[in-house]
């Protein structure tokens, strides 16, 4: 809440982060996430549920807060490979790899694991960008500097689509 960002119950499975030092050549974390059914409302038809998915990120959030004294919000942009394993159990944990970092965005590797280790979901190449969201008020990504992209066209017109089955 402090960064600018205000997680519901659910957003909020992040329960425990183990950072290097700041200073260590490799700046890295290893984030434990433990979400209830209850609060996923269930895990079927997910292979990587929203919640589950986002709060192995905020380890992610955590990492950069540590190097940087601003009180900024780190809100992902890009992933440059996203490779799926396994679905995500409701305990897990994510290790993060800071690859680069700058004033204004920051690069990272990330990996998934349930308990027993075996590997769920790799991110490589992961883009954030830093925002200071903290004095916005409620509604940050409504804020002025916040627009559409209008050169944006999807690779695949919607219509071509395959329909999902009802």
């Amino acid at each position: 809440r402090s960064r600018g960002l205000n997680y519901g119950p659910a957003f909020r499975g992040l329960t425990a982060l183990h950072l290097t030092a700041p200073d260590a050549e490799t700046r890295e974390a290893l984030a434990e996430v433990r979400l209830s059914p209850a609060d996923l409302g269930g895990l079927e038809g997910y292979l990587s549920h929203p919640a589950l998915f986002d709060s192995g990120l905020h380890g992610a959030v955590g990492l950069v807060a540590q190097g940087d004294p601003r009180k900024i919000s780190t809100l992902p942009i890009s992933i440059e490979r996203l490779r799926f394993h396994a679905p995500l159990p409701e305990h897990l944990f994510c290790h993060i790899t800071l690859r680069r970092e700058s004033a204004r965005t920051v690069l990272f590797d990330m990996a998934y694991y349930d308990a027993e280790g075996c590997l769920l979901i790799e991110l490589t190449g992961a883009r954030c960008q830093k925002a200071m969201l903290a004095d916005q008020g409620s509604a940050p990504l409504l804020a002025e500097g916040w627009r559409h992209d209008n050169r944006f066209r999807p690779l695949t017109p919607l219509a071509d689509l395959p329909q999902t089955a009802a």
